[in-house]
């Protein structure tokens, strides 16, 4: 069985080693099919992921041209033309986001912090780097990735979350700060951040961390921090 990844730059693994699927644009269009397994994907859609709004003239031959060659590369993967439009079918299992998926939400169904420490630390293991990334990055597609990339965030607050419950405050203090410096927004983090500082006993340091927050929310967005 041929295997997808997404969270990264996009691949695609067979048997016997990676598939060399070549050019940026190329692969993103595997991308873009790959983000909506078993749905049609229609042309005009993959011409704006590809290259935004200013698409040149040659765009739908040049989108048709790289589905004739994904499948002569991508051979005994289902790779259809359904009217204006192309659709991949995988098993889910194939596809990296989907597995990554199928863990976050089975770790939100566990209470039990160790349970859900193993999964979120099983799905957010499998980033190999930012989701998408190298593929048609002047397109659409690149905002696409922004999101999933937010997905990856959000369950690695999650997982900070269930080790603060486990009481390993001091072994993730330092990868939560470094998280947060590279996103000074991020309300819920900064709080991971103040219970982490809280329970190691530097309480005057968690101290600091929400007027920081408030400092740079009020201006970067005119906002108040949330209740919470």
């Amino acid at each position: 069985m041929i295997t997808f990844g997404v969270l990264g730059p996009v691949v695609a693994r067979a048997d016997d080693g990676e598939i060399d699927i070549g050019e940026p644009r190329r692969r993103a269009v595997l991308g873009a099919l790959l983000l909506d397994n078993g749905r049609v994907v229609r042309l005009d859609r993959l011409i704006a992921l590809l290259w935004g709004h200013h698409p040149p003239a040659t765009a739908r031959k040049a989108v048709q041209v790289y589905v004739s060659q994904l499948r002569r590369m991508l051979r005994g993967v289902a790779l259809e033309t359904d009217g204006d439009g192309y659709q991949l079918r995988c098993p889910p299992e194939s596809i990296d986001l989907f597995v990554f998926r199928d863990l976050v939400g089975r770790a939100k169904q566990e209470m039990a912090p160790a349970p859900r420490r193993a999964l979120l630390s099983k799905a957010v293991g499998m980033w190999r780097g930012d989701a998408l990334a190298g593929a048609a990055e002047d397109g659409l597609l690149a905002r696409v990735g922004q999101s999933l990339d937010e997905e990856r965030l959000a369950a690695l607050e999650d997982l900070y979350e269930a080790e603060l419950r486990l009481g390993n405050d001091r072994e993730v203090l330092h990868r939560l700060q470094c998280l947060a410096l590279e996103h000074p927004l991020r309300e819920r983090l900064a709080g991971l951040v103040m219970v982490a500082l809280h329970r190691s006993g530097r309480r005057a340091e968690a101290a600091l961390v929400f007027p920081r927050l408030r400092a740079a929310l009020v201006a970067e967005t005119g906002l108040e921090p949330g209740r919470a």
